[in-house]
C-alpha cells in the first residue's frame, strides 16, 4: 500500500515543480529575450528534475515527524458494542495480551520504524517517496487511516502536503533560482 502514498506525492510534487518552472518561464518570456526562452528549453527537463529531487529530500523530511505522544482510549476512538471493541473475540484477545504484557495501554509505545522506513527510489521526475512499512496506510493514508491515528494527530499525506504548500514552492523554487543564476538568467 505504500504505493498510494508515492504515487500522489508524485503527481502533487511535479504538478508544483512544473507550475513553479512554468511561472518562471512566463515571467522571463517578455518580448526581447527569445534567447532566455531558447536557454531555458534546453535546460527545462534539468530544472525539474533538480526541482523535484530538493522536493524529495524536503518532503522526505517532513513525512518523517511524528505527532506529539498522545493517548487515546481505544473505546474512545472505536464505538463498539463490546466496550469500544469490534467483537467480544477481539477484547478477549486484547485483555490475555494485556495480562500476559504484550499490550501495555497508555505506555508510549514507538519505535521509529515508521520514520525510519521512508526512503526516495529514483531520481528525479522518475522518482518517488515511499513507506514500506504494512502499517503507513493506517497511519498517514488519505482515504485509509484508521480512527485512533486520526485522533493522535497523525495527518494524511494531502493533508502534510497542503499545510506545507508555502515552503514546497520555495524548495522547489531554489534550485530553479540557482541554476539560472548561474546561467546568468537573472
Amino acid at each position: 500500500m505504500p504505493r498510494l502514498f508515492a504515487a500522489f506525492y508524485r503527481m502533487e510534487s511535479l504538478a508544483l515543480a512544473r507550475g513553479v518552472i512554468m511561472g518562471m518561464i512566463d515571467f522571463i518570456g517578455l518580448e526581447g529575450y527569445e534567447v532566455v526562452r531558447d536557454n531555458l528549453s534546453q535546460v527545462f527537463p534539468s530544472l525539474l528534475e533538480d526541482a523535484v529531487d530538493a522536493l524529495n529530500k524536503y518532503l522526505i523530511n517532513v513525512f518523517r515527524n511524528y505527532p506529539p505522544y498522545k493517548y487515546v482510549p481505544y473505546g474512545r476512538a472505536y464505538h463498539g458494542k463490546y466496550g469500544g471493541f469490534l467483537s467480544d473475540r477481539q477484547r478477549k484477545y486484547v485483555m490475555a495480551n494485556i495480562r500476559a504484557g504484550n499490550i501495555r495501554p497508555g505506555v508510549k509505545q514507538r519505535t521509529g520504524f515508521f520514520r525510519r522506513s521512508w526512503k526516495v527510489i529514483g531520481h528525479g521526475t522518475s522518482s518517488m517517496i515511499v513507506n514500506e512499512t504494512p502499517y503507513g496506510q493506517y497511519l498517514m493514508g488519505d482515504h485509509t487511516r484508521a480512527a485512533m491515528p486520526k485522533m493522535i494527530g497523525w495527518e494524511t499525506i494531502s493533508e502534510v502536503v497542503k499545510n506545507h504548500e508555502k515552503k514546497i514552492i520555495q524548495v522547489a523554487s531554489e534550485p530553479i533560482n540557482k541554476r539560472l543564476k548561474e546561467l546568468g538568467l537573472t
